[in-house]
């Protein structure tokens, strides 16, 4: 593993000084792998991203920042309340366009990197990247709890120690998809930061996709959606009824 790693960051410090430009600081990033295929017996992966900075000034000191947003949805938090000894849903909120999966990561804690309001600004750390709207408060006891069981669901992670310099211009991270991971487009966005403020940035994606059955159930659910209703009645029809003859020989 160590000569591939050698390779490729020496492959991105070359990149970058070739797009190096006076005055500026400047940062390329890979991705690996591109793709994520999800089949039948998927239970996790991960990506890594490589980054390196170009620069004129060999000496400074950098910090990264690595975010990694999954396809953005709409959300339900419901509230549960005892009634008549009864636990039952009373109430609801919406929130509009949520990550699905929302991955934080960062060489140290986020305090250390830049002040608060430079974090707030940049929309840089878990709490400043997950809503849209900004009018949402963080002591909603909808949106705390909407943060509390993503996090327990491993769907929202933040690890300010997460990042690792390879040397003082080169950089990798490894980010854990979960099982839960919706298929779809995930966005990567990489800053750089020097003295507390942000000096460059850049963008990449990779694609989460579905193979095999997995792919078959999904499209066919989509693209043949009465069929695929029909079917799923039937082979639920055809399962109680297996079941019932069953437990009648029994």
């Amino acid at each position: 593993m160590i000569a591939p790693l050698r390779h490729i960051a020496g492959s991105l410090v070359a990149v970058g000084l070739q797009c190096c430009s006076a005055g500026a600081e400047q940062v390329i990033a890979t991705v690996a792998p591109s793709t994520i295929l999800i089949g039948s017996n998927y239970s996790g992966g991960s990506i890594v991203v490589f980054g390196a900075i170009a620069n004129d000034q060999p000496s400074r000191s950098y910090d990264a920042v690595v975010t990694v947003t999954g396809p953005r949805q709409d959300l339900l938090v419901r509230r549960k309340e005892r009634v008549l000894g009864i636990w039952v849903n009373r109430l609801s909120r919406t929130f509009p366009d949520v990550p699905s999966f929302l991955a934080v990561f960062a060489n140290r804690p986020f305090d250390a990197i830049a002040s608060a309001d430079t974090l707030l600004h940049h929309r840089v750390g878990l709490k400043h990247s997950i809503f849209v709207d900004k009018t949402v408060d963080e002591d909603d006891p909808f949106a705390t709890n909407l943060i509390r069981t993503r996090i327990d669901e491993s769907l929202y992670i933040e690890q300010p120690n997460g990042v690792s310099f390879v040397s003082p211009a080169v950089f990798r991270v490894e980010i854990p998809l979960p099982k839960r991971a919706l298929i779809g487009t995930y966005d990567v966005d990489l800053m750089i930061f020097a003295g507390g403020a942000p000096v460059a940035r850049t963008r990449s994606t990779f694609l989460v996709e579905k193979i095999g059955v997995a792919q078959f159930v999904a499209t066919a659910s989509v693209d043949h959606s009465l069929i695929y209703g029909l079917a799923t009645m039937g082979m639920a029809l055809l399962t109680g009824w297996i079941a019932s003859i069953a437990f009648r020989r029994g």
